[in-house]
């Protein structure tokens, strides 16, 4: 046999240990809310988020009577010769009144107030428009004046589909209308 000695064994050394990965840390989920039995279900979405219905059939009759009024200033303009501040004055004086009642005639009343407000002022530009013209030359006041017959058709229109609307209970909200009275 061989003079070597006996070949010795290894030293009891650890095996080698893999590389240690470390997993990613999740997002933080929200917490996850369970309706109760209690919870009533969502409302229906409103057109404009805030609007308020009628609910009852007085704020319905109040409501329609405001959005109506205005044309308290058509007929005067027809039998007095032009007083459209009759169509401002009327649902102001309502407003005034009845404003702080229901959340639906608060809204009502201010957009039957803006929106004569600013037909009040294109009525009166149109008409200081057809004065200066004519004084001019009698001519050019004549597209002013189908103007001004297109800005009383679009009024009345408005006025007649927000009455319509009132009747349901819903708020009209009028276009084209500058809205003065927040």
């Amino acid at each position: 046999m061989s003079d070597l000695p006996p070949p010795s064994s290894p030293p009891d050394l650890p095996p080698p240990a893999p590389p240690e990965i470390v997993p990613p840390t999740p997002a933080p989920q929200p917490p996850v809310v369970v309706p109760s039995a209690s919870t009533p279900p969502p409302a229906e979405p409103i057109l404009d988020g805030d609007d308020p219905f009628a609910e009852n059939s007085d704020e319905k009759t109040m409501g329609l009577i405001m959005y109506l009024l205005p044309l308290v200033g058509l007929f005067s303009v027809f039998a007095a010769g032009g007083a459209q501040g009759l169509a401002l004055i009327a649902p102001l004086v309502l407003w005034l009144i009845k404003k702080d009642e229901s959340p639906y005639l608060d809204k009502a009343g201010k957009e039957v107030i803006n929106f004569n407000i600013c037909a009040v002022v294109c009525f009166i530009v149109i008409a200081l428009l057809i004065a200066i013209t004519a004084a001019i030359w009698r001519p050019l006041a004549w597209p002013f004046r189908a103007v001004g017959f297109l800005v009383w058709i679009a009024w009345l229109v408005n006025t007649i589909i927000s009455a319509v609307s009132a009747n349901g209970g819903k708020l009209y909200r009028f276009p084209l209308s500058y809205r003065i009275i927040k």
